[in-house]
């Protein structure tokens, strides 16, 4: 093996032991306190990385296959082939922690859309119970039930404020 096919194997091999450091210190991220999304964009990025270093160790590999005269050269071209399957599998499975992150993340997200589904139909229980037991009063039984001027403006109000949160309910 030439000085020049030296150099990027041991280049090659320098920048994987990167990615596993890169790797080992972003399982921790979530430890450290940074947010789902912090964590999604680095991994990301470490995919980003990943595919760059497959796509280098693929020219290496189209390099060496021009020049297989040898044994050592088709030696060094097994062994690059067998790099760049170890960077695919690990792409791979960085991809399938970020899917299961990004599930989480959305599962999160229906759990808190599912209790305010639940609230806002609590809400619109009440509100229709409260219904039922008042009837339907018209104005005029609310005019002629009140007593004075001060009963008649807080059974208009409650009304309208009954009528509000039966649309803010069923519209928001």
């Amino acid at each position: 093996m030439n000085k020049t096919n030296q150099f990027i194997l041991i280049k090659l091999l320098g920048t994987i032991a990167l990615i596993v450091l890169l790797f080992l210190l972003s399982s921790k991220l979530i430890v450290k306190g940074y947010s789902i999304d912090e964590v999604i964009t680095q991994k990301q990025i470490e995919l980003d990385q990943l595919q760059n270093r497959i796509e280098t160790t693929q020219a290496y590999i189209e390099k060496l296959a021009g020049d297989v005269s040898s044994l050592k050269n088709q030696v060094a071209i097994l062994d690059a082939k067998i790099l760049r399957l170890k960077l695919a599998i690990n792409k791979l499975s960085r991809e399938i922690n970020l899917i299961n992150l990004k599930i989480k993340k959305t599962s999160t997200e229906i759990e808190k859309a599912q209790q305010e589904l639940i609230r806002q139909q609590a809400i619109l229980d009440n509100l229709v119970v409260a219904i039922y037991q008042q009837g339907k009063p018209n104005y005029w039984e609310i005019f002629i039930s009140s007593s004075n001027f001060s009963q008649l403006v807080s059974k208009f109000d409650y009304m309208h404020s009954m009528q509000q949160d039966v649309n803010n309910a069923i519209g928001g």
